[in-house]
């Protein structure tokens, strides 16, 4: 009787796998290091996509790499595709969010003289922030899963540039709390970068692949308070202060940009390609609608204890990045240059 298309049969024992990925000197297939009954799936998805998008990785690899493809070892000094390729792109990314998040916070001292801002709006602001990066971080996550952490990179980095670049443009409180908060959307980077670190490496390796992207992405927060001063000051020497600012809200926006497009054109979703082809073809074996993965989180009580424990630790982070250079610069009589210096370390 013939198969129905799309149907996926018991696998012949003739039958090679399209990809073959090497573990040292041994070759492994599809399935080698799978339960007997994800064989079938696993190798009828990897057939559907032989033919790769031009420039995406083949089935030989830079590193050694499990069943899954993903790699079983990270290499810093490496940036071949897919994985290093991945980790490298995924932490300068979110590098480039942070300095472009907390630019306006480093030079809150000027931008409170320049826009005439109030205790209460430099607040507001700071709020404002935090609001926009917590709620793209639930948004982008439903988009990363359908369209993989290539698009969501993109959407994070290209689709906050322009507000950036309007920080540049705005003239009173209204229009800096507002900027403050679309900018922060960019900092839903964050879930891209882990998201994409569990697609490149093993389970007994993705940890520290995710503290090692994550970590050099979150030094973007405390580069953007020692660079921006210096850069802000560069620029006074050529121009008025009130020009000086707005000239360096442009290149965190430029820096966004071009991670946004080397993302896009120089990097991979996934060992074996993009992820948008690959979810159709795994589309016949998802167990679960959107929906439903959505309420077993939500009536998860881990979901809870996590959420609780990361406000208190990058809750915090937000919140004195957002004020430190300030404080310093106020209470202490400091310069901004010194302020962002000793913020950096804070």
């Amino acid at each position: 009787m013939p198969r129905p298309p799309g149907a996926v049969g018991r696998q012949s024992k003739t039958r090679e796998p399209t990809h073959v990925a090497s573990v040292g000197k041994r070759a492994v297939a599809p399935g080698d290091l799978l339960p007997s009954s994800t064989v079938n799936i696993l190798t009828h998805a990897v057939d559907l996509h032989a033919e790769l998008p031009s420039g995406a990785p083949s089935g030989a690899y830079n590193l050694p790499v499990d069943a899954e493809l993903k790699a079983c070892q990270i290499n810093l000094l490496s940036a071949a595709r897919p994985h290093m390729r991945a980790f490298h792109m995924s932490w300068l990314a979110l590098f480039t969010s942070f300095l472009a998040t907390f630019a306006p916070a480093a030079l809150l001292p000027v931008l409170r003289d320049s826009l005439d801002l109030t205790n209460s709006d430099i607040g507001n602001a700071g709020i404002a922030s935090v609001c926009g990066a917590i709620m793209s971080r639930i948004l982008i996550g439903s988009f990363t899963d359908t369209m993989g952490p290539r698009y969501g990179a993109a959407i994070a980095m290209l689709g906050t540039a322009p507000f950036v670049f309007c920080m540049g443009l705005i003239h009173n409180a209204a229009g800096f709390i507002a900027m403050r908060m679309l900018v922060g959307i960019g900092l839903s980077m964050f879930v891209v970068n882990q998201y994409w670190m569990t697609n490149m490496f093993t389970t007994k390796l993705v940890g520290t692949a995710n503290a090692l992207s994550a970590g050099w992405g979150n030094c973007g927060g405390g580069a953007t308070l020692l660079l921006t001063p210096l850069l802000y000051e560069a620029f006074a020497r050529l121009t008025t202060e009130g020009e000086a600012w707005r000239i360096t809200m442009i290149l965190p926006g430029a820096a966004q940009i071009v991670a946004g497009v080397a993302v896009l054109m120089a990097s991979d979703d996934l060992p074996d390609g993009e992820q948008p082809a690959i979810s159709r073809d795994w589309c016949r074996f998802r167990r679960s609608t959107a929906l439903q993965s959505w309420r077993a989180a939500l009536l998860n009580y881990r979901t809870y204890v996590l959420a609780i424990a990361y406000a208190m630790c990058f809750g915090v982070e937000l919140t004195v990045h957002n004020i430190v250079s300030l404080y310093l610069y106020s209470d202490f009589g400091l310069s901004l240059t010194t302020a962002g210096v000793l913020g950096e370390w804070i």
